[in-house]
């Protein structure tokens, strides 16, 4: 997986491989079938993850525990996706949020 950071005030945000806008600033979030993942840092919580992303994400929560490093640090370490692709971004009040697309994802 790899991750791009970046600053955004764009509160409209859109699926890189499909165009289907995921972040509306007046509907909110909705996923794209290109999406793996949307992680809310904040909150430590995926806003949306597939079944097998979760399950992954739970297992390292044990390991936190005994380690100090985040949850999501862990997580991380764990996915060897190499065609995955994680904006991590950062808003105007440094809160964070982290979208995960499937570079190999067929657009029908």
């Amino acid at each position: 997986m790899k991750t791009l950071q970046f600053t955004t005030t764009n509160k409209n945000l859109f699926c890189p491989l499909t165009g289907i806008q995921l972040i509306c600033e007046e509907l909110g979030f909705k996923p794209s079938p290109a999406l793996v993942f949307c992680y809310v840092d904040m909150e430590e919580v995926f806003e949306f993850a597939t079944p097998k992303i979760q399950e992954l994400y739970d297992e390292c929560k044990e390991i936190v525990l005994a380690d100090n490093q985040t949850t999501y640090d862990v997580f991380a370490s764990k996915v060897h996706q190499e065609n995955w692709l994680c904006l991590h971004l950062f808003d105007e009040n440094s809160e964070e949020i982290r979208l995960c697309f499937d570079m190999n994802y067929k657009i029908k």
